[in-house]
Formats: C-alpha cells, sequence, structure tokens
C-alpha cells in the first residue's frame, strides 16, 4: 500500500496474510513464497495458504535447478544446505558454493564446495556420490555446461553415476545440444 507495507491476497481478493511493516513477500515457486523480514532480512517460504513452512531464518533460499522438489537453503554462518520437497534437510548446511553440476539422461548432478576446497559431487537423493579435490572454476567463477566440468586446465565428462572419467579435453562444448559434445 501507500505506506509501503505488504500483504498477500488471493485472485478473490481475500487477505492471505494482511498489511504489515513486518515482512516483503517475493518469488513464488509453485506453492511456495518467499517471504523476508525487513529488519533482519532473513527469508523463508510460505505455503499458498499463507502459513510458514519454512521458519525466517536463511539468508537464501532457491529451488535447486533443474531438479525438481529440492531446494538450497543458506543459514546464517553463510554456508549452503539442500532440503527436499517436505523441506526436509537432506544436506545439513556445509557449502561455501552449491549448483549444478551435470544432467545425463533423467539424473541430475550437483556440487557443493566444502570450507577446505574440496567438492562433492551430489545425487538428487541428496546422496555424495563422489569427492575430488581437483575440481576448481574458472575465473569468472562459473561452473561448467553440462555434463562437462573443467578440472586442473583440461574438460573431463560427468557419467552417469556422477564420476569423473578419465579422459581430458583441451577444449569441449555441449552448446548445440544436451546429448553430445564436442571435444
Amino acid at each position: 500500500d501507500t505506506n509501503d507495507y505488504e500483504g498477500v491476497m488471493d485472485f478473490k481478493g481475500t487477505w492471505i496474510r494482511p498489511l504489515s511493516p513486518l515482512y516483503i513477500y517475493d518469488n513464488s515457486y509453485g506453492e511456495f513464497v518467499h517471504i523476508k523480514e525487513r529488519r533482519t532480512h532473513l527469508k523463508g517460504l510460505m505455503s499458498a495458504d499463507g502459513s510458514i513452512v519454512l521458519p525466517i531464518e536463511y539468508q537464501e533460499g532457491w529451488p535447486l535447478y533443474p531438479a525438481e522438489g529440492l531446494f538450497k537453503v543458506r543459514d546464517r554462518s553463510g554456508l549452503w544446505g539442500i532440503m527436499d520437497a517436505h523441506l526436509r534437510m537432506l544436506i545439513p548446511h556445509r557449502y561455501t558454493e552449491l549448483g549444478a553440476l551435470g544432467e545425463m539422461g533423467d539424473s541430475y548432478y550437483f556440487y557443493g564446495v566444502l570450507r577446505d576446497g574440496q567438492v562433492e559431487i551430489i545425487d538428487t537423493a541428496g546422496h555424495v556420490v563422489s569427492m575430488d579435490s581437483a575440481i576448481h572454476f574458472d575465473s569468472d567463477n562459473l561452473p561448467y555446461l553440462y555434463p562437462l566440468v573443467y578440472v586442473d586446465g583440461a574438460w573431463r565428462l560427468v557419467d552417469p553415476t556422477g564420476k569423473l572419467l578419465p579422459q581430458r579435453y583441451s577444449e569441449a562444448s555441449n552448446y548445440w545440444s544436451s546429448t553430445l559434445m564436442s571435444v
């Protein structure tokens, strides 16, 4: 409203969460809406009926694309963890970075960078399927294209189990296809 208060209402004009100076609502994801506390800037999630389903205690929380039903959340210490669709912690907050690694058929893999720089490769069930201290990112801190990984100055492929294949390539690309790579 004109006082900069925010609330949430449905398409019938019924208030789901009344106008309030305490919260900001942002970015809906399916059945969830981010709710942010103005004073602390901490975030949580609420359901379409207005109930808080994830406590307002996280710096950030996002769907872990491209897997359906997984969320990455960053706690007050700045570390990322993974939650399932029921908002249960699959992997506790331990990663300084967390993102998509590769897509092989119907399987998706994610990378999590630990505080010591080691990288864990994670499947959609939240299991660590591989660990590799050699994985790192380019100068722009960008990860790689699916399912390519840049390791110690060379490109390597991720197999369907999330493991790195031993072959090393000086150049690799899959811009033009999700199933074929040029190396």
